[in-house]
């Protein structure tokens, strides 16, 4: 059984459940950690820092059902947004250890661990955790990887043997915007981690690709392991550096076996060019002027991700689908100029 104790998870976590009802409205309803279901499709998005109200999940919720508005079971699919009413995961950029991550994933995987108190089957386990996809902005990141580290601990309490659980971890997607962290855990990962964020979001995927074997780059290739120095320098510099090194493109895509990043240059052209929230990647249902061409390929890509990891079988599951189409998607999009 799971590891039982008083948990604070009810101070720190609250969810938010959006639903398309049958006036083809979306509809909220507040529920428990422990009843987030994962034998439907959803999306369990993680929010990022200064989340603490309804108002706030719910923009999330609007967001991610902005990305998947075509997609043919839209109208089946639940949204659950994890937010913070308390502290958040966050402290002046730094942080806050105190949140109750194990009491979390306790009451979130309880019911894909078990079923009338006997630990399922692997390949049970699996087929649970293939019908969501986490998705996770900024802080959302360092929760999702928190997450992941106490469902390992709890599989291991449990006497799960590592290349178990080393399997059911490849069973699980997550997609993060301008993440703070990235996922240790041997999950299907897609970063998009934008050129022009505070939070050097690019410089962390950059860095994780020249950790990488067998990378695969887009147009310009970038030479990783040549272009190492410039990882050293303060984001600003190397937001220059970079820029320079990708010679004029509006968006770079790497990948390796288990993720695909993506580096788009000025999403949103308002004369602010801090890209760390999501004007510049939403799915507006009309022309937007500001949007620039990298902001609307970026939020191609979303589309495309999110419904690739909705609706392919996991068993079925490539990441270079994923990558293809990105590419395919700045090809039709007449080799993107930059715009500043």
């Amino acid at each position: 059984m799971l590891y039982r104790f008083d948990s604070d998870y009810r101070r720190d976590f609250a969810v938010l459940k959006s639903k398309i009802n049958s006036q083809n409205q979306l509809s909220f309803a507040r529920t428990d950690i422990s009843r987030i279901d994962f034998e439907k499709k959803s999306i369990i998005i993680l929010c990022g820092n200064n989340s603490r109200s309804l108002s706030r999940a719910e923009f999330y919720s609007y967001l991610c059902r902005g990305w998947v508005r075509n997609m043919k079971k839209n109208s089946e699919l639940s949204t659950y947004a994890i937010f913070y009413p308390n502290n958040q995961p966050l402290f002046n950029e730094y942080p806050y250890i105190e949140l109750d991550y194990e009491g979390l994933a306790n009451q979130m995987f309880q019911k894909v661990l078990f079923k009338d108190d006997k630990l399922k089957s692997v390949e049970d386990i699996k087929k649970s955790l293939s019908n969501v996809v986490f998705f996770g902005h900024s802080a959302g990141g360092y929760v999702m990887n928190n997450l992941m580290n106490n469902f390992a601990k709890i599989m291991v309490k449990n006497k799960f043997s590592r290349s178990d659980i080393r399997k059911i971890f490849e069973s699980i997607v997550f997609i993060g915007y301008a993440p703070y962290s990235l996922v240790d855990a041997p999950v299907k990962a897609i970063y998009i981690a934008p050129v022009y964020d505070s939070m050097g979001s690019a410089k962390l995927v950059y860095k994780k690709m020249l950790k990488s074997k067998n990378v695969r780059s887009s147009k310009p290739r970038m030479d990783l392991f040549g272009q190492n120095k410039i990882t050293a320098r303060v984001n600003s510099n190397f937001m220059g550096e970079y820029k320079k090194k990708v010679k004029g493109k509006n968006t770079l895509y790497f990948s390796d076996k288990n993720s695909i990043v993506t580096t788009p240059n000025l999403l949103y052209n308002d004369g602010n060019k801090e890209d760390h929230n999501f004007a510049g990647v939403i799915n507006y249902k009309s022309e937007n002027p500001n949007q620039t061409k990298a902001g609307k390929s970026t939020a191609k890509f979303l589309n495309h991700a999110f419904d690739y990891c909705l609706s392919t079988s996991r068993e079925k599951f490539n990441i270079n689908e994923i990558y293809n189409q990105a590419l395919r998607i700045d090809l039709s999009d007449e080799e993107l100029k930059l715009e500043n």
